[in-house]
C-alpha cells in the first residue's frame, strides 16, 4: 500500500515537473518580448540566448522601473521559484523514500 502511495506521488511529481519546465518556457519568452519592447531586438536576441541571466536582469530591472516589487512579471518570476522550489524538494523526499522502501524488500543474503 505504501509503495502504491508512493508510486501516485512520483507520478504527480512528474506531472508537476513537466508543467514546471512548461512553465519556464512561457517565462522565457515573455522575458525576450519584455526585454524586446524595452531594449530592441539586440536585448532580445541576448535575451532568447541567455534564459536564466535574462530572466534575473529583467526580473531586477523591471522592479527598478515600476519602484515596486508588486507587479506582474517579479511576482510570476518569485511564484515560478518557489513552485520550482517546492516541486524539486517533493521529489527529492519522495524519490528518497522509495529507496527506503526498496532497501526493506530486499530478501536478505545467506
Amino acid at each position: 500500500m505504501k509503495k502504491a502511495l508512493l508510486n501516485i506521488g512520483i507520478a504527480s511529481g512528474g506531472i508537476f515537473y513537466i508543467i514546471i519546465g512548461l512553465l519556464g518556457l512561457v517565462i522565457h519568452l515573455w522575458t525576450i518580448a519584455v526585454s524586446f519592447v524595452y531594449g530592441g531586438f539586440l536585448l532580445a536576441t541576448i535575451a532568447l540566448s541567455l534564459p536564466f541571466i535574462s530572466e534575473l536582469f529583467w526580473y531586477f530591472k523591471s522592479w527598478g522601473l515600476t519602484n515596486t516589487f508588486f507587479n506582474t512579471y517579479t511576482l510570476s518570476i518569485t511564484a515560478y521559484v518557489v513552485l520550482s522550489l517546492i516541486t524539486l524538494t517533493i521529489m527529492s523526499f519522495l524519490l528518497d523514500s522509495s529507496n527506503k522502501i526498496d532497501e526493506k524488500e530486499e530478501p536478505p543474503l545467506i
